[in-house]
């Protein structure tokens, strides 16, 4: 069918220089049904090279979209293990806090309290402080993750 179509294209086209011509065979016609000839194959080569183009695009465009849908898989993973990471904090707080009750009730003086109370601020501080840390860690990790797939990309469009 393509091929039809090329015929009638090619008849039609060079019918027209020759009515142009007035119709006489001759050298002129000639250069003309060979530049006639030359632009109908012309666009055969532009057309398969914008096929090529809009294949490499719609490649590409694939590959980008991946990336992207990796970043948001990475940075929903990272925001999960910081959930984590504030649930774990919560309960070492929670537990920390039943421990210092149970102690403070068997305290037997005031100084024995005051112990109990330092040893708790210390141990709640330090729980605080390396719950922190963690949560940072994760979050900083989460970043990372979530940009390695943009990063792997830039600079690949050309």
């Amino acid at each position: 069918m393509a091929n039809a179509h090329l015929r009638e294209h090619t008849q039609s086209k060079t019918h027209a220089p020759k009515r142009a011509t007035g119709g006489k065979p001759g050298n002129g016609a000639h250069k003309v049904d060979a530049a006639l000839k030359k632009q109908i194959f012309l666009p055969v080569e532009t057309v398969t090279k914008a096929i090529k183009i809009n294949k490499d695009n719609a490649e590409l465009a694939t590959d980008r979209m991946a990336s992207l849908m990796s970043v948001s898989a990475a940075y929903n993973r990272g925001l999960h293990d910081m959930q984590l990471a504030y649930v774990e904090l919560f309960q070492n707080s929670m537990e920390l806090m039943q421990r210092a009750m149970r102690d403070l009730v068997r305290c037997m003086s005031p100084a024995d309290f005051a112990e109990v109370q330092q040893e708790v601020l210390r141990k709640g501080f330090d729980q605080i402080f390396e719950g922190t840390a963690k949560i940072l860690r994760t979050s900083s990790k989460a970043s990372e993750d979530a940009t390695l797939p943009i990063q792997d990309q830039i600079g690949h469009a050309s």
